[in-house]
Formats: structure tokens, sequence, C-alpha cells
């Protein structure tokens, strides 16, 4: 079918912006252009749809999420940010009560930082829920609070080694025995393959709802940097059922997930099998992903210098030349590569084994740092003089004083990504979905990326330093053309043209002419995939 989208300011990409209608057929753009009273357009055969004075722009990106992880990680107790410790626990109690049923439970999205340095402990939740497992992950995915029952099924005494002891552990009182508080993907894995907490069909419609909510975002291609290990399986059953069932609302540009050194056995048979099992442009799997640390407020962070209160730092999970040689590998064997990292020693050792890819001659792999945000200041021209992408959680972009207790003065210098543009180098944005705080809605991240304050808030502390406050142009590109480029997608997504997928975001006003701090308020009016609005 044929449809004209008309009487809008069009945001092309090009730098032109002066369309004011797109027409498409079936699922591409076969015109753009600018008309003074569509009077053309009398005989148009096909669907007419005028927009009335709002905006459209390419598809957005999410171009770092996990819709298939948090289909099961929010399929049961859903805490959120703002929770306080008892508000986690009476939501808890409220869930308990509730499902009687069932023999274990899973929760997520609690602020990590509401139990100060010492974490959380398992006899709050003991005293609701004393005899079936829980566990509770934290907002950022990287730590757990769990029960005595948990750790009893999963076989966790004082003489259960750590995963990787310093980084993937469970945190011990004095006399050894485990806390409830755990730490990073080994110990995740091992309680949630214990307890085994999760039932497919409540995350099939939880996942049903993720997507809605993306396309109500105006979403339109998803990064999904990898399924968690221990759900890996279940989760490429969500995707099956999806495309057997024509109901995904968003092109899926996947990756495997390496969280553990174990998971480098069998690594290439693994990614190579997704490869071939899912190459087309609405899903595609060639992206090889390394998490190499944790997080800030989960003190898993790797720093150069150690969190305030410890003596020692954490070391990133891999590093030197073993992490050179195997992200060339990568790139060998046709892969395009997306390294986590939080801190700037992470992100150092991101970058030397980006630089190795190049210099082995792996021009075109295409190279995304994610989350990027401590950047050691020598480190910064390295993006652009290496053309690896830099990606980033824009709704993180807000003053806050919780990082100040974990890194001191250096929680003022965060988020770098003026100076990584300025230095030549691509941007892209995306939630990290379900380890976002404020939600996947790409207004919110676009107007915190320009303000570094809190969405709606001009009287709200500014993410220091104000400096590195970026253009409404560089957000917008940071979730169309950016992204595009990082997922190999630029000549067909990310831009209007004709020729281009007919993938567009409808908006109800001018981004360009309303105040700033009014852009996360724009409703998104329409979104169209694939040639069809959804």
């Amino acid at each position: 079918m044929k449809r004209l989208f008309y009487n809008a300011s069009v945001y092309t990409g090009d730098g032109l912006n002066t369309a004011n209608y797109v027409v498409t057929d079936g699922n591409v753009i076969i015109g753009v252009g600018y008309s003074s009273d569509f009077s053309e357009f009398n005989g148009f055969c096909g669907e007419k749809n005028d927009l009335n004075g709002g905006m459209i722009l390419p598809g957005f990106f999410d171009a770092h999420a996990h819709p298939f992880t948090s289909a099961f990680q929010q399929s049961q107790i859903v805490n959120t940010f703002e929770m306080t410790e008892e508000d986690v626990l009476d939501n808890v109690r409220d869930y308990v009560t509730a499902h009687p049923e069932k023999t274990s439970f899973f929760g997520a999205g609690h602020n990590e930082t509401i139990f100060g340095m010492t974490g959380p402990r398992k006899e709050k939740l003991d005293a609701i829920c004393p005899d079936r497992p829980i566990l509770l992950m934290g907002c950022g995915g990287h730590d757990g609070w769990v029960n005595s029952k948990a750790l009893e099924i999963t076989g966790v005494d004082r003489d259960h080694p750590d995963p990787v002891p310093g980084f993937q552990f469970y945190r011990r009182d004095e006399s050894g025995d485990a806390t409830g508080h755990i730490l990073e993907s080994g110990p995740l894995t091992e309680v949630i393959t214990a307890i085994d907490p999760f039932v497919e069909q409540e995350a099939y419609e939880k996942l049903k709802d993720i997507l809605d909510h993306f396309s109500r975002c105006g979403i339109t291609t998803i990064g999904d940097c990898g399924i968690i290990c221990y759900l890996e399986e279940k989760g490429r059953k969500l995707l099956d059922r999806c495309i057997a069932e024509g109901s995904l609302k968003q092109r899926i540009f996947g990756s495997n997930q390496i969280t553990e050194r174990s998971h480098l056995n069998g690594w290439y048979e693994h990614l190579n099998a997704l490869r071939r099992k899912y190459d087309s442009d609405m899903v595609r799997v060639r992206t090889f992903k390394v998490v190499n640390d944790g997080t800030i407020e989960s003190r898993s962070a790797s720093m150069i210098e150690p969190f305030i209160g410890d003596d020692e730092v954490i070391q990133p999970l891999f590093y030197g030349q073993e992490y050179r040689d195997l992200c060339v590998e990568a790139a060998k064997n046709g892969f395009d590569i997306h390294l986590h990292g939080i801190g700037d020693r992470a992100n150092h050792e991101n970058l030397m084994a980006a630089i190795a890819v190049r210099e082995a001659g792996y021009e075109d792999t295409r190279i995304t740092n994610a989350h990027t945000q401590y950047v050691a200041e020598e480190d910064l021209k390295l993006f652009g003089q290496y053309n690896i992408i830099a990606n980033s959680t824009a709704t993180w972009f807000y003053g806050d004083e919780d990082p100040r207790t974990v890194v001191g003065d250096r929680a003022d210098r965060t988020f770098l990504m003026k100076s990584i543009a300025d230095g030549g180098a691509i941007l892209s944005f995306g939630s990290d979905f379900p380890g976002d705080e404020y939600g996947i809605e790409t207004l919110r991240s676009i107007e915190m990326g320009v303000t570094r304050q809190m969405f709606g808030q001009p009287d709200a502390p500014v993410l220091k330093p104000e400096s590195e406050k970026l253009s409404l142009e560089d957000m917008i590109r940071g979730h169309t053309a950016g992204p595009a480029y990082a997922l190999r997608m630029e000549s067909k997504l990310g831009q209007i043209r004709p020729g281009m997928y007919a993938d567009l975001t409808v908006l109800g006003k001018d981004i360009f002419r309303v105040n700033q701090y009014e852009i996360h308020d724009i409703p998104v009016v329409m979104t169209v995939m694939d040639g069809e609005i959804i």
C-alpha cells in the first residue's frame, strides 16, 4: 500500500530538513519533499495521513537494551528505582502473599545504593518467606538480594567457592557466612539455575507488553545486547515464537553475551549458529558481546583507582593481550564487537582491544564501547581516531550525589560524550532496559542528553561537567543514524530518503521548536515500522 504522511516538519537526517511530506510504498520510502499546499496529492491513490503540523523523524533506535531478558526479569516482582528498602520489602510481601502456589520468587528493579556499603541482608527476606527461595536483582542487573532458602538450595555455605573472587562473589560476614548479597553474573547464574523461578508463559505475556511500550515510544529497532546466560535458551524461544506469529514490532539486532570466563568455551560455534539462524533485516545476530566489568552502584566496576573505602581495585573480566587476541579473533570471523565498560580501567582495556582489531587490518568491523561512563582523559581521543562507536544511556545523565560516596570527586568527570564526539566519534544511545532508571522513553533520553538534568526539571542539579551537554542534533543522530551505522544498516535506516526502509517516528510537535525541558512531554502520535502503522 502507498501511504502519504504530510503537513509535518521532516527531519531527514541530512542536515537540510526542508521537507514537509513523505511517501511510502510498501516498506520503502519512495518520496520526500516540500509542497506549499499539498494540492498535488488530491488524486493520490493510497492512504493519506495528515499530521497536523507535527514532525516526522527516522524511526528511533534503542541501541542497547535487553527485551527478552527483561521479559523474564519483569514477569514477577517489579520494583522501581525510587523505592526505599521498606518499599521493596512491602512489595515482595504483597506478591508472596498473593501467590501461595509459587515455589520460588524473582524480582528486579530496586536501586542498589539503598543498602549502603554493606549491601542487603538475607534475614529481612527470611522474615517474609523462610521456606521458599527469593532472589531480587538490582536495577543495574549486576547484583542480587537473596534469602536463606535460596542460598541453601544453591548449596552456598562457608566452603562454597566464589566464581571470581573479588569480582563475582557472595558477600560474607566475619564468620564466613553469606549475608544474602550476591555480586555479578557468576553467583546470579548459580542461584537462578538452582531455584528456577521463571514461567515461560508469564514471560511471553510480559514480552508483548514490553514490545508494545517500545513501540509507543517511537522505537522501531532494538539493539538486543545479549540475553543473559541463564535465560539464553528460554529467551530465544520467545524470539522464535514472535517470529513465527509475526508479532515483532521492532527490528531486532542481537548478540551473544560473555559475562563469565567460562562462556569462552565454544563461543564461536554458538554465535556462528545464531548468525546462520537469524540473518534478515528484521532479525539479525552477528555481534560479539563482552561484559567486561560491573557497575558503580554495586561497586563492581573496574576503576583505575579503588572505590572510596576499598583498598584494592576490581580487575576487568578480560584485559591485556588475551583480550586483544579475543577481539581480533571475533573480527577475523566476521563478527562486529560490542564491549561493556563502566569504569575507566575497563574502558581502557576495551579501547586497547579495539585498537588491536584496527591494527590487525579489520577497518570495517563495527566496534561499540557500551555505557562509556568513566573514561580516562588520555583515552577520549581514541574513539574518533580508531572509529570506535561510543554508546551510552542518556537517562543516566543527571546531577546525583550518590556516586560521590563511591568514587568521590571522580563523580564530576562522567559521561564525557561531547568530548568523545568532538574527537570525531559516532555516538549511539540506548536505555539498557531493564537496567534503566527512568524508562525506555527516547524523548527523555534526548532531553537529558541536552540538559544533563532530570527531565522536566530546569532547577535540578546538572551533571558535571556542564560543558559535556550535547546538542539536540547530536542526541537525535544518536537515536537514529548513529546506531544505524553501528548495526550496519546505514544504507537502509537512520535517515529519511527514497530507497530507505519506511521506519518512521511521528511526533505531535516539532522537537526543534519546544523548550528543551518540554522535550520529554512531546507525544509520539504514530510509529511506522517496515511500512506499517503499528
